[in-house]
């Protein structure tokens, strides 16, 4: 499934650096954000997802 992804994308380099920043932040989310987003206010919440897809921007 992954492989069909990047093969639609046409740059499988791109796909692998892709999957990796989200197997990166999965582990991040899976490590800090178990404990820590329960306790978080809302706003620090969309300040992590907009960096996470500032940072997506740019490896598009």
């Amino acid at each position: 499934m992954l492989l069909d992804i990047c093969y639609i994308f046409g740059n499988v380099n791109k796909c692998l650096s892709i999957t990796f920043y989200f197997l990166v932040l999965t582990v991040i989310s899976m490590t800090v954000g178990a404990d820590t987003l329960s306790s978080r206010p809302d706003k620090e919440i969309d300040n992590y997802l907009r960096a996470s897809g500032v940072l997506l921007r740019l490896i598009f």
